[in-house]
């Protein structure tokens, strides 16, 4: 049979409304099926991206983490050590225990035993004590004994004066030593030991005068001269 046969065979078949319901529910059945096979491939595409997508964010959020973590703790100011002192002024400034022993030094000067002993002398701020410059040239330390050996006391604070001269003169003096420390232009002299029994004199450089256990003293230009030579090599 040819295929025109076979054609006209067919033309000739009139299909009834069962027939036609038939098909047509056949044709949607298909049409169906094909749209529920894409849409379950969707699905699973949308699924797969949304697991790529859930893992790739954690593994961001992880990352970040490490990255502030280690930048946080390269960064960690540590707090100061048991010795926090690193400044070299700072360094220089003494205790509260150095200062009351030094304070108790200005009055415990014994000439005769610190010149055998002196090993330095400190010049130290007249103030808070804070180390300056230590000398332990023996020249020095020699020549400084000899000025203090000759210096001539100053009755500024002895309240009985032969004349009111003598009275004006140290109420003057008087006067100047104060000025001399407001001003900074004293100095505080600390002569060590090693048998610790130091002692202390105060120095005012403009005025050519020392204190000594509590006593005031005029030295010589010479000591001035020498002990401003000192500050200056520093």
């Amino acid at each position: 049979m040819k295929n025109n046969d076979v054609k006209r065979a067919f033309d000739k078949i009139k299909a009834d409304e069962e027939m036609k319901s038939r098909i047509l529910e056949n044709v949607y059945k298909e049409v169906n099926a094909e749209k529920e096979v894409k849409s379950n491939k969707f699905q699973l595409i949308y699924l797969n991206n949304r697991r790529v997508m859930s893992t790739l964010a954690a593994s961001m959020v992880l990352v970040c983490g490490v990255f502030l973590y280690n930048n946080q703790s390269a960064g960690k100011v540590e707090p100061p050590s048991a010795n926090p002192i690193s400044d070299d002024r700072m360094a220089q400034t003494p205790t509260v225990n150095e200062n009351e022993k030094i304070d108790r030094e200005f009055n415990n000067f014994n000439l005769v035993n610190l010149k055998n002993k002196t090993m330095k002398i400190e010049i130290r701020q007249n103030d808070d004590y804070s180390l300056i410059k230590d000398i332990e040239n023996k020249d020095f330390i020699d020549s400084v004994f000899k000025d203090i050996e000759n210096a001539r006391e100053k009755n500024i604070k002895y309240k009985n004066f032969a004349t009111k001269e003598e009275e004006q003169e140290a109420n003057k003096v008087f006067d100047d030593v104060r000025n001399s420390q407001d001003k900074g232009n004293s100095i505080a002299m600390r002569f060590v030991t090693s048998d610790e029994t130091s002692g202390a004199i105060r120095v005012y450089l403009d005025l050519n005068i020392i204190c000594i256990n509590g006593k005031y003293f005029e030295v010589s230009s010479d000591m001035i001269g020498t002990i401003r030579k000192e500050l200056n090599n520093i």
